[in-house]
């Protein structure tokens, strides 16, 4: 053999290595295929989820599985796990990013066999491993003919609430109970509920709410909208009870107001004479009057994010309980008004709340509110601020207590608890807190109080 022939010969064999490594490759690069896989439906009608953290990196080696990332909604945190096995090829959210369910959430890089089997997969993408949800062992119930049901804890609470066996339904159009499902079932129960009390001989009725209940319920869905806090102290009330009977006996301030021009025009619109004895209830009002002198925010209104409206005039609104339903009449210009006028107009607006002839003007314009619940019984509450104002007081019932004095001494005490609930957009925990002191202070130490001023 030549030396030329031997050339041609490792020519010819290097040719066929370099055409096998080719092909080798070019098969090798066919074979593979990058795919989009898409962010889990993790179910509770979620349509759109926060990026937590990332679990794997652009170019990491993954296996069926395996841990994508963890993300959260409004109502739950999960961590989102590969259908594939394979190469990741870009991260399609940043950290921090939020991120519509079934788009793109990585590329991950397959293979035909591993894509195939994929496809042929029936098994729906899901989000696995729930911190408050759902796992295997967490099942509503099973059907002895097909498979478990599947719901989000919040279903399964609500199941277990109305004792709902699911194994009694079998109409689902799917594996997981979806919150339709749970409506259908609750109304199928009360169904139920109500077909067995009337064959047991129980009985129910619907009642139609009067037209005061229906602008209250109104009224309260509108302020519960309102971001509110409470705060809360303790009063003592003897002093306070004490200066009604001095002012009521030594100085006879009902017998006077009886005098005033005013207040026999006042009663020519009622049917009935107010009491002749003074209460707490007025001496109050005008406490709180005199402490929205100090803090102004009390009595104001909120406009907008930037606006906050003070009112001048104090129309201290008093709820009433009548047979109609709650309503709130208010006293104009308490802080230009004595004890003795604020008590004039309070009894006339009780005589008239009782003979239904309240007019409009009584039941409009209010800029604070005052709530004696404790004259029904109940020693504390969180009374619900109602728009326009941003604030309303709650006076509880007057209890005797075991009181220490500085040196020691033990005495009994009339205590009320006096709650103030404020809208959290205007007023702060520490203002309110500070007109609650300036309140207490003065009901402590009323005589500073001139009654005809």
């Amino acid at each position: 053999m030549s030396v030329v022939q031997g050339i041609e010969q490792v020519f010819q064999r290097k040719s066929r290595y370099f055409t096998s490594s080719l092909v080798y490759f070019a098969c090798r690069k066919l074979s593979k295929k990058v795919v989009s896989f898409p962010l889990a439906d993790i179910g509770e009608g979620i349509h759109e989820v926060e990026i937590l953290e990332w679990k794997v990196s652009v170019g990491d080696i993954i296996e069926e599985f395996s841990p994508l990332c963890e993300v959260r909604s409004d109502k739950a945190t999960a961590e989102i796990t590969s259908k594939y096995a394979g190469k990741i090829k870009a991260l399609r959210c940043d950290m921090g990013g939020w991120l519509h369910v079934g788009k793109p959430l990585v590329d991950i890089e397959v293979s035909a066999e591993e894509q195939a089997q994929c496809l042929k997969s029936k098994e729906p993408v899901r989000a696995v491993g729930f911190k408050e949800a759902l796992d295997t062992n967490d099942r509503c119930g099973t059907d002895s003919h097909t498979h478990a049901f599947l719901a989000s804890p919040r279903i399964r609470h609500s199941l277990a609430t109305y004792d709902i066996s699911l194994t009694a339904n079998k109409t689902f159009e799917s594996r997981e109970v979806t919150r339709g499902d749970l409506k259908n079932l609750i109304d199928k129960r009360f169904e139920n509920k109500t077909a067995d009390d009337e064959r047991k001989g129980f009985s129910s009725a619907v009642i139609k709410l009067s037209s005061t209940q229906q602008a209250m319920a109104r009224k309260m869905q509108h302020a519960l909208q309102v971001p509110s806090f409470t705060a809360s102290e303790e009063i003592e009330i003897d002093p306070l009870k004490e200066y009604c009977n001095v002012l009521s006996v030594e100085r006879g301030i009902s017998e006077r107001s009886r005098e005033l021009p005013l207040f026999k025009e006042l009663m020519k619109q009622v049917p009935e004479s107010p009491p002749y004895r003074l209460t707490v209830l007025p001496l109050l009002v005008k406490i709180i009057s005199e402490s929205i002198l100090r803090f102004p925010m009390i009595n104001s209104q909120y406009l907008s994010n930037s606006q906050t409206k003070i009112v001048e005039n104090h129309n201290i609104g008093i709820a009433m309980d009548t047979p109609q339903g709650l309503i709130v009449p208010n006293i104009k210009e308490v802080q230009s008004k004595s004890i003795l006028e604020v008590y004039s107009h309070l009894y006339r607006l009780i005589a008239l709340a009782k003979a239904k002839r309240l007019t409009f003007d009584d039941l409009h314009g209010g800029s604070f509110t005052i709530s004696n619940i404790g004259s029904i019984g109940s020693t504390q509450s969180q009374p619900v601020v109602v728009p326009p104002e941003v604030c309303i007081l709650s006076m509880g019932r007057i209890r005797k207590q075991a009181r220490f004095r500085e040196n020691g001494e033990v005495y009994a005490a009339s205590v009320a608890v006096i709650s103030c609930s404020a809208d959290h957009r205007v007023l702060d925990g520490a203002y309110v807190v500070r007109f609650l002191n300036h309140i207490r202070s003065m009901a402590e130490n009323p005589k500073s109080i001139d009654p005809f001023v």
